[in-house]
């Protein structure tokens, strides 16, 4: 299995998780929702994103990491605000999702859609 072969890897050092500030999930149409994390990158360089985890099963708490990217691995040390959005369509846990932050997490319980 794909998650097997991963476990025993390093992670990139290209790569880290990435301090947030806030986590707010908002409505979107048609029926949609979309989780928007707000924070400060460490370097004004670093592109942040988030990163949905992979699970066989639908757990509790789908864990979505916010994951910097130094691209061209150079480091300026001047900070740089961020805000960056992901759709939880088909990413949602039963019950919600866990933002994970670099020593942060933060869980948003997340009601059942409305019928329309």
């Amino acid at each position: 299995m794909l998650s097997e072969a991963l476990a025993g890897t390093a992670p990139p050092s290209s790569c880290q998780l990435v301090e947030f500030e806030q986590a707010i999930v908002t409505s979107v149409e048609p029926g949609g929702r979309l989780l928007v994390v707000r924070g400060t990158a460490p370097s004004v360089r670093m592109e942040v994103l988030l990163s949905h985890r992979a699970y066989s099963d639908t757990p509790d708490w789908w864990g979505i990491e916010v994951v910097g990217a130094l691209p061209g691995g150079v480091c300026l040390t001047e900070t740089r605000h961020f805000e960056v959005a992901i759709s939880l369509d088909g990413i949602e846990g039963q019950k919600g999702i866990e933002v994970i932050g670099a020593s942060t997490t933060s869980r948003i319980e997340l009601r059942p859609a409305q019928a329309s």
